[in-house]
């Protein structure tokens, strides 16, 4: 039965116009909360960089060696995305499987970072040993969620987040190791090549990486909360005591009912 505020084309264009403005009010939304985020994204690199162009001309020696700045801030940047995983597994239950297989990922690498602490720690295989256990855990969770977590991976893979994360993890594993090879820095200087070369470049392209890690996990989470929001308006559309807005379909039969 057509309701009778939607009876006359009148009510209908109201309606109509009523949803075209709601929806451009959040597309607007949208855009000026993506552009802010992006900004913050990109302050936090370049305030970071800057200030260590001015470290190093204070304390060059020390700004890159182990346990200093560089490697305590790639330590928080990692442990701060681990956290962050486990809160939106707790808070978001529909991308639970998804978020604890990437904060054990997470939590694994935070061990392999830190792997000289460990290895002082563990006289038997460092830190192999607490990485071993997180593996095991991770395995653990992939079996016990293996109905749902392939569809979640997609979903993962075909979002924006995905690109984050996947150039964080190319520029940690694989360019900060390749550029920052000892041998390969040496063919290209020369007799001007020094060790400490080595270091800013490769703990430098680790950083780097390590932010966009986070930066791709605090979209995941962003994502995770809209998608949760969208589901609970569908609920609430599908509820009969709803007195939501008419979804774009149902108008469509009103139309054609008219």
């Amino acid at each position: 039965m057509i309701p009778s505020s939607l009876r006359t084309d009148g009510g209908i264009r109201g309606g109509t116009q009523s949803m075209v403005k709601k929806l451009e009010s959040k597309n607007g939304t949208a855009i000026l909360f993506g552009s802010l985020r992006f900004v913050f994204y990109f302050l936090t690199i370049f305030v970071t960089y800057d200030y260590l162009a001015r470290l190093l001309r204070v304390d060059a020696a020390n700004v890159f060696r182990e346990g200093y700045f560089v490697e305590w801030l790639q330590y928080s940047l990692i442990m701060a995305t681990v956290v962050l995983y486990f809160f939106g597994a707790w808070r978001w239950e529909n991308r639970r499987p998804l978020f604890l297989v990437l904060g054990m990922f997470a939590m694994i690498a935070s061990i392999r970072e830190w792997d000289y602490w460990w290895d002082r720690q563990l006289p038997f295989w460092g830190w192999q040993l607490p990485a071993s256990i997180c593996l095991f855990v991770l395995i653990m969770i992939g079996w016990r969620y293996r109905k749902v977590l392939p569809e979640q991976i997609c979903d993962l893979i075909r979002s924006a987040p995905f690109g984050f994360l996947w150039s964080g993890f190319l520029a940690v594993v694989v360019l900060a190791q390749l550029v920052g090879h000892a041998e390969l820095l040496k063919l290209v200087m020369g007799s001007d090549f020094k060790k400490g070369y080595k270091q800013i470049i490769e703990e430098s392209l680790e950083l780097f990486g390590y932010y966009l890690i986070w930066f791709g996990t605090l979209e995941a989470l962003l994502a995770a909360r809209l998608s949760s929001v969208e589901e609970s308006a569908r609920l609430d559309h599908r509820h009969p005591k709803s007195s939501a807005t008419l979804k774009i379909a149902d108008m469509n039969r009103l139309y054609d009912a008219s």
